[in-house]
């Protein structure tokens, strides 16, 4: 399923946050279910669910006209970069829970995210010192960038900043998402919270009807699901427990 863009005459870095955050809401929340649901998979029994909502993640990236985005190998993982040209800001995306374990546990080798911080963030000094800090390869960041512009066809002189969409999940539904500005030792300078542009109904489909039941008593408030939003709000709940005891990818 494409993204719905957006068309109406806003702020243009307002408009590409809202299809962003649409890209990752549809994947999460829609996508995956109707994958399981049309290959007849029992979500049980699956172990493809991360891969699955980063596949739909990147594709629905990738729909949006107006940014530059393209794959980049690091190790086992295709690496999905958008850039956008009218702002020249380099994004990528993580879960929250990863950013955070990486910022805490930095390894000699180098992560992508850091690496795009030390690069094109070079202006932003942490401001949280450390005994011994174990500062990044500028040489190291620098060919790790080179190598991400080259799959999007672009010079790294055309890089003003790089932001990384940190987001969180709970139950198959996207709950949380910001874009931040972060330095090279992974410390965030600005955050923006994206959350408000998740619309909560946009993958549960209701129809208002008149209920004999009082809506202040009615944790639905008088809304009452569809035949499809049940069949697919019944997988996403069997989805959510499926991936419970599944660990979160630890090299991405």
């Amino acid at each position: 399923m494409k993204v719905t863009l957006l068309t109406a005459p806003i702020n243009h870095e307002e408009r590409l946050m809202k299809d962003i955050v649409s890209a990752i809401n549809i994947a999460i929340s829609e996508n995956v279910s109707d994958d399981y649901q049309i290959l007849g998979l029992n979500p049980n029994h699956s172990n493809s669910f991360f891969q699955l909502i980063w596949d739909h993640i990147h594709t629905n990236l990738s729909s949006i006209p107006y940014i530059i985005g393209g794959y980049t190998k690091r190790g086992f993982w295709n690496m999905y970069t958008i850039f956008d040209p009218s702002t020249g800001y380099l994004y990528s995306f993580m879960r929250e829970k990863r950013f955070h374990q990486i910022a805490k546990r930095q390894k000699p080798t180098m992560h992508y995210v850091q690496a795009m911080a030390t690069t094109c963030n070079d202006d932003l000094e942490p401001t949280q010192l450390t005994l011994f800090p174990m500062e990044p390869d500028k040489a190291e960041a620098k060919s790790i960038v080179d190598s991400i512009c080259n799959s999007l066809g672009i010079s790294s002189n055309n890089v003003k900043a790089h932001k990384v969409i940190l987001f969180s999940t709970s139950h198959s539904m996207l709950t949380y998402v910001r874009c931040c500005t972060v330095d090279r030792m992974l410390e965030v300078h600005e955050s923006i919270n994206l959350t408000p542009f998740i619309n909560v109904l946009e993958n549960i489909v209701v129809e208002a009807v008149d209920d004999p039941i009082s809506k202040s008593n009615n944790p639905t408030q008088g809304l009452k699901f569809t035949a499809k939003a049940k069949k697919k709000k019944e997988l996403n709940d069997n989805l959510s427990f499926a991936s419970s005891d599944i660990k979160e990818e630890k090299n991405k």
